[in-house]
């Protein structure tokens, strides 16, 4: 999951780059492969907690790997909405003249996928 939003902010960063380039087909392009990486992200998180081999019950360590899960896929469905709401306002040509918007989003998905990572690692000593 974490590979996967990891690429997502690389494509929406290669959007970035294109919007300040002027380059609005790579912003589209990034936008897109972006979203879809996080909808991708977004679905392999649900099953994944959905598929736990525990219950909240069983005990500290299933309760910080639900708390822990739970709050990435709520980032990831953050993601999901700023990614589509960004590549909808690329698609319609907003972004021409002022993409301050861009900026802010590749911001959140820095953060989504630093604290993916973070989350990875707490979990990944049983």
């Amino acid at each position: 999951l974490t590979a996967i939003a990891a690429f997502g902010l690389l494509c929406h960063y290669y959007a970035l780059k294109g919007v300040r380039a002027g380059n609005q087909t790579q912003l589209k392009l990034g936008g897109l492969v972006a979203l879809v990486a996080s909808a991708v992200a977004m679905v392999l998180q649900f099953n994944q907690i959905a598929n736990a081999p525990f219950t909240f019950s069983s005990g500290a360590y299933a309760s910080c790997y639900y708390l822990i899960a739970i709050l990435n896929f709520v980032h990831l469905v953050l993601t999901v909405f700023f990614a589509l709401g960004n590549w909808n306002r690329s698609r319609l040509g907003l972004y021409k003249s002022d993409h301050w918007h861009v900026d802010i989003v590749n911001v959140w998905w820095v953060w989504m996928t630093v604290s993916s990572l973070l989350g990875a690692f707490a979990l990944s000593f049983s």
